[in-house]
């Protein structure tokens, strides 16, 4: 019999604190319909003192309703942050329900409080974009997708993604400098398939980004994917396949070439092409003699100039390409000993090859000149190769036996500040 009343007892008790619980969340209710927020915030911190409460789907509803109207209001970042946990774990205990009953508090508002919280992020988001603040609007923007994930999830919305968002979460991070939370948003808009012209810079900062992190096999499927999107842009995507070349020069400029066969009116590439086979042939004596590396840097100069006879740097490296050879023979002539008929003999030939070797590089040289003497303003790199040609010239002209011309070179090569 003791038994018997014990049991009735806890029974009662536990019935007494249940109906306790509801009677909180009915009064909870009624202070939320007569819109008095703070009110009912208070009651249920009261209901949230029983850890149990979170197990709750009617409260943790109520408690996202409260706290997104209350942070609207007060612009409380801990309120929508709270908010949005909330509803996370409101939806969460819902899915364990038949389908047909889920999310019944939130489908009477019609899913209210949820797009309230979307909302407010993503106009916190842009707020805080406009004014430069890029953390903080990353921050709003990556929630205002937490939030729209939730509906697309439980099928709140039949949208699939949220391209809008996402790129400004994309953009606050990279203007925060963190890139790779920004590459996280661009990837999604890539694998979605957006590719209007407009967002061409979100794929070039997927490659470079990639090139970044030493990430080779990345860059090149963001490439691949560039290539095949935006067309339009082959230059741009051009200069970086080059970035993929090999380092063996060898294998380099080998595929150097194939790129400048496929696409045979890219100045750049070719100008490009032409200034490393330059810079390798003049990293050492051996490679200056190189008779076949110096066959092909000609030419690769000889085809810049023949898309664009005024580039200005493919007329000064082609003369200082002949102009080598002018030291080469000046050596040799240096090295002849005695004037015995064969030395005599030696030197004269020497010196008409030298002849043959100032004709040849003079044209370079006086197109250079009026390139440079064109320029009104001049950097210091683009000042030390006028220099050059100008000393050159006035050598050109002593050859010559011109001391008139030879001086007027010397004389303009003078007043370079």
């Amino acid at each position: 019999m003791r038994k018997l009343l014990v049991m009735i007892g806890l029974a009662f008790a536990v019935s007494n604190a249940i109906g306790q619980k509801l009677e909180k969340l009915d009064d909870v209710k009624e202070k939320i319909s007569k819109g008095k927020y703070d009110e009912a915030k208070e009651k249920l911190d009261k209901v949230f003192e029983n850890p149990q409460a979170n197990s709750s789907a009617d409260a943790l509803f109520y408690r996202a309703q409260v706290y997104q109207n209350l942070a609207k209001t007060k612009q409380d970042s801990a309120m929508y942050a709270e908010a949005l946990n909330s509803m996370q774990k409101y939806l969460q205990l819902e899915q364990s329900k038949p389908e047909n009953q889920r999310a019944l508090q939130s489908t009477l508002e019609n899913h209210k409080t949820l797009f309230d919280i979307y909302q407010n992020y993503f106009n916190r988001g842009v707020e805080n974009f406009k004014g430069n603040n890029y953390a903080t609007a990353f921050y709003n923007f990556r929630n205002a997708l937490n939030a729209f994930d939730l509906m697309k999830n439980n099928n709140i919305t039949n949208v699939k993604f949220d391209t809008t968002v996402t790129l400004y979460a994309g953009y606050s991070a990279q203007n925060a400098q963190l890139y790779n939370d920004a590459a996280k948003y661009y990837d999604q808009i890539i694998n979605n398939n957006i590719h209007d012209t407009t967002y061409v810079g979100i794929y070039r900062f997927m490659i470079n980004n990639n090139l970044e992190n030493k990430d080779t096999t990345a860059a090149k499927k963001y490439l691949t994917i560039s290539e095949e999107r935006f067309p339009m842009y082959k230059d741009v995507w051009l200069d970086y396949r080059t970035l993929f070349l090999p380092a063996d020069k060898s294998k380099r400029f080998d595929e150097y070439e194939n790129l400048i066969k496929a696409n045979p009116g890219n100045e750049t590439l070719a100008m490009n092409y032409a200034i490393e086979l330059y810079n390798n042939l003049r990293s050492s004596d051996a490679t200056e003699k190189d008779a076949a590396l110096r066959a092909r840097t000609e030419t690769a100069l000889k085809n810049v100039l023949t898309q664009n006879p005024n580039a200005t740097t493919a007329n000064l490296l082609i003369s200082q390409f002949y102009w080598t050879e002018l030291y080469q023979l000046q050596s040799e002539l240096d090295a002849i000993r005695g004037t015995t008929a064969q030395a005599t003999a030696k030197k004269k030939d020497l010196n008409a090859q030298m002849d043959a070797v100032f004709d040849k590089v003079f044209p370079y040289l006086s197109k250079s000149y009026d390139l440079y003497s064109q320029e009104t303003t001049m950097k210091p790199q683009d000042k030390a190769n006028y220099r050059i040609v100008l000393g050159q010239l006035s050598d050109y002209y002593t050859r010559k036996k011109q001391p008139a011309k030879a001086a007027e070179y010397q004389a303009k090569a003078k007043t370079l500040q």
